[in-house]
């Protein structure tokens, strides 16, 4: 039987030889109506210039802005059809720092907003 009490362990990240970690940030204008207040960043694996994927959990750290409240600001992942996949985050040392197995368009969002 299994025991309940144990967490499974996340893969370990398989990253291409020689990737780097693309992360562009570009802030919406406060009058943006779809996600007014937020930060977007771009994050990609990128190998001579080229989008390479990954397989297993990568930890992203971010510069966090100023004054950060993980209770009034989430962070999330924007899919493709419009839908958002809310991501854990914690702030450590003046960065904004979480796991995912996914990379893409990532919002800090007013929990207002969303």
């Amino acid at each position: 039987p299994a025991d309940n009490d144990e967490t499974e362990e996340a893969p370990a990240a398989v990253i291409p030889e020689n990737a780097q970690l693309i992360v562009h940030e570009q802030a919406l204008p406060q009058e943006s109506t779809s996600l007014p207040g937020a930060r977007l960043f771009y994050i990609a694996l990128s190998v001579d210039g080229y989008a390479v994927e990954h397989t297993g959990t990568v930890q992203i750290e971010l510069p966090a802005p100023e004054v950060i409240d993980t209770t009034v600001m989430r962070l999330v992942l924007l899919q493709p059809d419009g839908s958002m996949i809310k991501i854990l985050y914690e702030i450590i040392d003046g960065k904004l720092v979480f796991n995912t197995d996914l990379l893409g368009v990532f919002a800090l969002v007013p929990v207002a907003a969303i």
